[in-house]
């Protein structure tokens, strides 16, 4: 797949960016003449089994999984066997090294976007036409934060932003923007996913001097990663945490009225069913 790290971000994209939902992608899965996907990782399932598929039907389907030294033990050791599984069913397979974590796969002239790693579960998958792409999406997780910040940062007071991450962090340049706009007045609804947080742990920090910053934090149950500030929406794959050099992930604003009322609505679903942080130390 070509290196999009080095292109502009841009957002007059009101028609061409659009929710896929998983069933979806497997559609286009199923038809498809050539397949490129790039994952952190990929658990057995209905993606893995339609790129088997895929391969055995004589499409040109590749795929690179996270590999040894970014990738922990496990999903290393289970990225190598679901490698090994697609390679026995012809598809050409890689291994990336380094800090490799987005989600991205180029199916004939679409090119699809997921925030997590291409499960079951419905995913957040953006649409949009494989030409494009260079213009509208960042590929290093630099890029990506930079971009969800850029929709934040000149928020004013009466506004009212909402950010979900998977987990957050102190080195994050979204960390200072919050607390820069909770003292401006402006009302800002963050939205972490319960699961990675610790007792004690830098997130629990970080996420206990936001609050008492004025944000509203609640540890829901999604790993879903966006942010939304009036007309304005970023998606990507990257979380609020440390951004290594070199780091791979996807980040893209856009502006389309129908992936942000899509985008809002989800947000509303998981923040009614979350609980309020409360310190954890």
């Amino acid at each position: 797949m070509r290196d999009l790290s080095q292109r502009t971000v841009g957002v007059n994209d009101a028609t061409m960016v659009t929710l896929a939902t998983t069933s979806e992608f497997l559609a286009a899965l199923q038809r498809a003449r050539r397949i490129d996907v790039r994952s952190y990782t990929l658990a057995p399932g209905a993606v893995a089994d339609a790129l088997a598929a895929a391969a055995r039907r004589g499409a040109e389907v590749s795929i690179e999984l996270a590999g040894p030294p970014f990738a922990p033990a496990g999903p290393a050791a289970a990225n190598a066997r679901t490698l090994a599984r697609l390679r026995a069913a012809g598809a050409r397979t890689d291994e990336s090294s380094g800090a490799f974590h987005a989600k991205i796969a180029r199916v004939d002239d679409a090119l699809y976007l997921d925030d997590r790693n291409w499960s079951d579960r419905g995913d957040t998958i953006l649409r949009l036409p494989a030409a494009e792409g260079p213009a509208l999406v960042a590929t290093s997780k630099q890029r990506a934060i930079a971009a969800e910040v850029a929709v934040l940062a000149t928020a004013r007071g009466g506004e009212r932003v909402e950010i979900a991450s998977e987990s957050f962090g102190f080195a994050s340049p979204l960390y200072s923007t919050l607390r820069l706009l909770a003292a401006r007045g402006v009302a800002v609804r963050l939205c972490v996913d319960r699961a990675e947080l610790l007792r004690g742990s830098i997130e629990d920090r970080a996420l206990a001097r936001l609050a008492a910053a004025g944000v509203e934090v609640r540890l829901g149950g999604s790993s879903e990663k966006f942010a939304i500030r009036g007309a304005r929406v970023w998606v990507g794959s990257a979380n609020a945490t440390y951004a290594a050099p070199g780091a791979t992930d996807w980040g893209l604003e856009t502006r389309s009225p129908a992936v942000r009322a899509q985008i809002h609505a989800r947000f509303e679903r998981t923040w009614a069913h979350a609980r309020a942080y409360v310190t954890m130390r």
